[in-house]
């Protein structure tokens, strides 16, 4: 009933000025307006849940390295703790199979990382800890990540233990750091292919005609 109520209002809105009659919404029409969009940001909010919260999204999307290119916000740099607790988390689910099975070596040599895109959903990405100390990202930093590519990209060794933790990380650069917005509107949040820069939806896995792409190397429009 009510939200009947709403559609003829707007439908009002939408006509007023051309000699049909505009309805001042109802306190009652406001209040209802309000729960319905409390309902709709409570289930987004629940769809994509706070990063590394395996209980409703661990974001890891694959069992490898995600094979493409992400830019968005970094709402999630892993501490040991949540690190230890995505690791059991993927291990239970028999993913991450690939990877040695001590939690403690997996935290020594990985740094998970959470991006989220502007749609709210966020991935867990990989890099590892060399990378994440050589430079350091920061909750707020606007970042691209990146699989490994290039011919020069490879393993430092070929232990199977360094072999796997590669093949399961990837690159995260940071574009901009938190609270730059100058900086920050240059670029544009999404998901690109990694070969041209071709912008996919923001599941990953389909093209996204209407969206423009981006230079795969520097992640500027085209």
């Amino acid at each position: 009933m009510y939200i009947k109520k709403l559609r003829l209002m707007a439908r009002h809105a939408v006509t007023m000025g051309l000699g049909r009659p505009f309805v001042k919404p109802s306190n009652s029409m406001i209040f209802v307006a309000r729960i319905i969009g409390l309902a709709s940001l409570v289930a987004f909010n629940l769809a994509y849940a706070t990063p590394f919260d395996c209980e409703h999204r661990c974001g890891v999307e694959l069992e490898g390295a995600y094979p493409h290119l992400i830019v968005g916000t970094v709402d999630g740099v892993a501490d040991s703790e949540k690190s230890a607790a995505l690791f059991h988390a993927m291990r239970n689910e028999n993913r991450w199979a690939a990877l040695p099975s001590s939690p403690d070596n997996f935290r020594r040599q990985v740094q998970p990382v959470s991006i989220r895109l502007p749609s709210g959903r966020s991935y867990t990405v990989l890099i590892t800890q060399e990378e994440a100390q050589s430079a350091p990202i920061k909750s707020g930093d606007f970042v691209r990540y990146s699989p490994h590519r290039g011919v020069n990209e490879k393993p430092p060794s070929e232990a199977s233990d360094v072999v796997a933790y590669w093949r399961a990380t990837g690159c995260v650069a940071v574009l901009c750091r938190a609270g730059d917005s100058a900086c920050i509107s240059g670029y544009r949040s999404g998901i690109y292919q990694a070969t041209d820069g071709v912008a996919l939806t923001a599941d990953g896995k389909h093209t996204a005609p209407d969206a423009p792409s981006v230079d795969p190397h520097s992640m500027r429009p085209r």
